[in-house]
């Protein structure tokens, strides 16, 4: 396992424990690891926002100088980032 430098920007914790999220991928308690080929230089956590029935979530991270979002969507039930989109 490569080890995640980006975990150090804006770390977040995912919904019911289940692990943490960071700009560059995701750590589940469960002890899989995902890293992202996006560029993560200079995001910062920004907002979390909710789908109705719970079961999605969508973290913003962006980096003010530059203007880019990255957007990590994140299922409850499946348990993993759908493809992150930059933006």
């Amino acid at each position: 396992m490569r080890r995640p430098d980006g975990i150090g920007q804006a770390c977040r914790r995912l919904p019911e424990d289940q692990g943490i999220i960071f700009p560059g991928g995701y750590c589940l308690a469960t002890g899989v690891a995902r890293t992202f080929d996006a560029e993560t230089a200079d995001l910062e956590y920004e907002r979390v926002v909710r789908s109705v029935n719970g079961e999605d979530v969508l973290y913003v991270f962006h980096a003010r100088q530059t203007g880019r979002y990255l957007l990590l969507p994140y299922n409850v039930i499946r348990k993993e980032v759908a493809t992150p989109i930059a933006c």
